[in-house]
Formats: structure tokens, sequence, C-alpha cells
């Protein structure tokens, strides 16, 4: 990746500018000269790409919070069976019933 030559971020790439210097730039082509055009076009698919992994990371954590509450669903079943067929067992603790 190219380098910044000039103004507020000179000596950084692209990928480490924030966000709202982005959308500046993929707005204001014309503002850079001819030759620093290329930050304008750059910024536009980097901004694609940062709205891309966001939507992925959102549908990840969104699986993950739906696989956890499947999983607390089915260990809570377990739990409720294991309490009643230990219902005819008043010697053996809960605790003891639910281990075997």
């Amino acid at each position: 990746m190219r380098i910044i030559e000039s103004g507020k971020h000179k000596g950084k790439t692209l990928a480490e500018c924030p966000t709202e210097y982005l959308e500046w730039a993929s707005k204001h082509e014309k503002n850079f000269a001819k030759r620093n055009q290329w930050i304008s076009r750059d910024a536009k698919i980097i901004l694609e790409r940062r709205a891309q992994t966001s939507a992925q990371a959102e549908a990840v954590t969104k699986f993950e919070a739906e696989r956890e509450a499947r999983l607390a669903v089915k260990a809570a079943e377990q739990l409720v069976r294991a309490n009643q067929g230990t219902a005819n067992y008043s010697l053996t603790s809960k605790g003891f019933s639910i281990l075997r």
C-alpha cells in the first residue's frame, strides 16, 4: 500500500487513517492533486472492505449468541431430566444424581 505524502496524515497508509478521513477523501477527489487522486479511489475501496468486515463480524456475533442460547437450553433440559429421574431416590442427593 502506498504512503500518503502530504496533509494531516502524512507518512501513514490509508488503512491506518481514521474512517472519518477516508469518508472525506472518498467524496473529495477534486481536492487532491492529479498525482494524489489515488487516495480518493483507494479510500472508497477501504471503506467498502471495512463495511464488509463489520457485517461479517456482526453475523458471527449473532451466530455465536444463538449457539450459546441453544446450548444453555440443552443444559437446562438435561438438568430437569436428571432431577426427574432422581425423584424415586429420596436417599440420594440431587447433586450426586446429576453426576450419574
